[in-house]
């Protein structure tokens, strides 16, 4: 008889706990619900913010680089353009090297994870420009692009 009014006494200390741990947590669905929409909302407002902020930033990057060419033609780079090998000169070496700082220069503000690469034609010569990561002139194009 002991035994089963201890039990029943448990059973009621249950279920009058299980009936308060159930109130508390329905009523606090209400806030749940206002936080959880409330990220979302801030997140995703963030998230476009961002998307927009890097279409932004792509596009003056592009504008950026189609006005390279202009500055480019007009600048030394003409010059180097239309020498051959056999007429490159230990000076004109360092054409190249102010040519790379130029450009260097002129690619600084554009997006960092872009590269650029001068492959000129009439020579075997490769200029790249970065943000410091690479920033080389390659004499000869083999140097560049291995055959490995």
């Amino acid at each position: 008889m002991l035994i089963q009014r201890k039990r029943k006494l448990l059973f009621k200390y249950l279920f009058v706990y299980f009936i308060i741990v159930t109130a508390m947590a329905l009523m606090m669905i209400p806030f749940y619900m206002t936080a959880l929409n409330s990220t979302r909302k801030n997140y995703t407002a963030l998230l476009t913010r961002n998307i927009e902020d890097g279409v932004r930033q792509f596009g003056r990057s592009i504008i950026s680089v189609i006005s390279l060419e202009e500055q480019l033609q007009s600048s030394m780079f003409s010059k180097v353009k239309m020498m051959s090998d056999s007429m490159f000169k230990p000076a004109d070496q360092y054409k190249l090297i102010e040519l790379k700082n130029m450009l260097y220069k002129m690619t600084y503000d554009i997006n960092p994870g872009f590269v650029f690469y001068m492959v000129f034609h009439n020579n075997s010569k490769v200029i790249t420009a970065s943000s410091g990561i690479t920033n080389a002139v390659y004499m000869n194009n083999i140097d560049f692009f291995p055959l490995t």
